[in-house]
């Protein structure tokens, strides 16, 4: 399953079926998936959405399977408008979104994995990654936020509150 339409699930997952949703609000209740990739779509919602947005994922993940999420990463945007005397117009769109679909959220590479550590995620993989892809007939890269969580069922005797 691939919420979105990042470049990376497509090549991580060639050659396998794949089912391919714009909207988590499509999915098919009581359908469970080994891997659910959330490409470009976190920072869709607001901040007080992400946690319920990360459980209902959750939902759809056979026990074991695995929640990819990649958002852009805020510290690279940051860090550009402070060292940079004229950044380029990416740089901006990673903190607001393109004009024609405005982010109502953004992340640090830390709040994405402690978000989804709270919602119950053992953590596979947390990272950031130089992403190339071309704009205006430029090639471009940006910066980009990837966790990798796994469903846990979580135990109350160590659960922590």
């Amino acid at each position: 399953m691939i919420l979105g339409s990042d470049q990376r699930g497509k090549d991580f997952l060639k050659g396998t079926e794949v089912e391919r949703l714009a909207d988590p609000a499509l999915l098919e209740e009581g359908k469970q998936y080994d891997v659910i990739l959330c490409e470009q779509l976190l920072q869709m919602v607001t901040r007080a959405e992400v946690v319920p947005y990360l459980e209902k994922l959750k939902n759809y993940l056979v026990p074991d399977g695995e929640l990819w999420v990649s958002t852009p990463a805020l510290e690279l945007a940051a860090r550009q408008i402070i060292q940079q005397p004229d950044p380029q117009p990416e740089t901006y769109i990673a903190i607001y979104g393109p004009d024609a679909l405005q982010y109502k959220s953004g992340f640090t590479l830390l709040w994405l994995r402690m978000a989804m550590e709270h919602v119950g995620y053992l953590i596979k993989r947390a990272s950031q990654e130089i992403v190339q892809y071309e704009r205006d007939g430029q090639k471009r890269q940006t910066l980009q936020n990837l966790v990798i969580g796994i469903k846990h069922a979580s135990d109350p005797a160590t659960a922590i509150d």
